[in-house]
């Protein structure tokens, strides 16, 4: 019975079936990386990226899975997208993780030929890069930065980073990065040339045509607004602007005069006069200067502010040099003082052209020294300072006199300038 009872079960236990594989172990891992690799989008979904390093960190073997489904999935992947975010989440773990950056070196070859190289080299149909087109670039330029970077970072301990940049720019030519930044380097510098071109002829038909005259304008309208101030608040006689038809007293009556002037002892006061000086009787007296009076004075010379301020008033003896003195701060305002801005703006946007800039060969003179550094030697930093300060005196000087026109409510505060 025994025996015929093991002949029975002999043949049954396989019926067939194979056994069960057990679960995979990094089986979350490689769902991870396929989502995160194609959830479409100009990135990578960030909340996957985030679980992804959250599985993976402190953990060899995770990462390595990590790394083989990125390799032999999703940049194997029949469209460009897919390919783009394996790029980026390589790049990202390449940067954090030492053990992730030993595995992807020893593979890099498949990286380059899936990522950069593969619709130049010939590859394997399932290695090559699909298009369209514009996508395709996208995805080399990103993986070539990647690459780049990766270089400056690691390339001291990873030496076939260097070379694998070095043959990447060899077979993609002038497509390759490098190769683009250049010329978009060459391109900015060209433009930034002819900028400096254009800003130096502008300084120096300035400096040539407008500048002498702004300056001895900005310079005689300074003067001429001060004696006039000093005139409104009776700091010196009004010489230079007296009517016509008033007779000068002093002219005619000079020899009448000087009998009556007799040596008086400088602590003896004259009794002739409150004065301690004769005076004529017939003689008019001279207008009263302008000056502070308490509230309550009458309209007339000048009138007290709240603020403790003064504030010169028209009257028919000063007229003619407030009239003046608008005229002065009108023309400082309107164009004097816009006219120093513009050439100091001008001047100070003039930046000198770098050392290693100065000898670049020309693209169009086959190795023709840059004509733009002599004539940038020209304007060099000092005389470049020295324009700069001369000017912004000239300004502050001019623009303080018209402010102190307006602080005495000569002019309105409302010019330009």
């Amino acid at each position: 019975g025994e025996a015929g009872g093991e002949g029975m079960f002999a043949g049954r236990p396989g019926r067939g079936r194979q056994p069960k594989p057990p679960p995979d172990p990094h089986a979350r891992i490689v769902e991870l990386v396929t989502l995160a690799c194609e959830s479409g989008g100009s990135a990578p979904d960030p909340e996957l990226l985030r679980a992804l390093k959250r599985e993976v960190r402190a953990d060899a073997v995770a990462l390595r899975r990590a790394h083989d489904t990125l390799m032999d999935r999703c940049l194997r992947h029949r469209e460009c997208g897919p390919r783009l975010h394996a790029v980026v989440i390589v790049d990202e773990l390449f940067r954090r993780s030492r053990d992730f950056r030993d595995a992807h070196m020893e593979r890099l070859d498949a990286f380059l030929r899936r990522a950069i190289v593969g619709r130049d080299s010939g590859a394997d149909p399932s290695e090559a890069i699909p298009g369209p087109v514009e996508d395709a670039d996208r995805l080399v330029s990103r993986a070539c930065r990647a690459l780049q970077e990766w270089n400056e970072r690691f390339g001291a301990h990873y030496p076939r980073l260097g070379v694998a940049l070095r043959f990447v720019d060899d077979v993609l030519g002038p497509a390759a990065p490098a190769s683009i930044a250049e010329r978009e380097s060459r391109e900015a510098r060209r433009r930034d040339d002819e900028e400096r071109a254009r800003r130096l002829g502008r300084w120096r038909r300035c400096e040539r045509e407008r500048l002498p005259g702004l300056r001895r304008d900005a310079g005689e309208y300074a003067v001429a607004i001060g004696e006039c101030l000093a005139i409104l608040l009776g700091a010196k006689p009004s010489s230079n602007f007296e009517h016509d038809d008033e007779p000068d007293a002093a002219d005619g009556d000079d020899d009448e005069n000087d009998e009556r002037w007799e040596d008086v002892d400088a602590d003896e006061p004259d009794d002739s006069s409150p004065g301690g000086r004769d005076t004529d009787p017939t003689e008019p007296p001279p207008p009263p200067p302008l000056r502070t009076t308490p509230p309550g004075q009458p309209a007339g010379d000048v009138a007290r502010l709240a603020g403790g301020d003064v504030r010169v008033a028209v009257t028919d003896d000063n007229r003619v040099v407030v009239d003046e003195v608008r005229r002065l701060c009108r023309a400082a305002t309107v164009r004097v003082l816009p006219g120093l801005a513009e050439a100091l703006a001008l001047v100070a946007g003039i930046h000198s052209i770098p050392a290693d800039h100065r000898s670049t060969p020309s693209s169009e003179g086959g190795g023709r020294v840059n004509d733009l550094s002599s004539v940038n030697d020209a304007l060099s930093s000092e005389s470049k300072a020295a324009a700069v300060n001369a000017l912004a005196r000239c300004k502050r000087t001019l623009r303080a006199a018209v402010d102190r026109c307006v602080a005495l409510s000569v002019v309105a505060g409302s010019n330009p300038g």
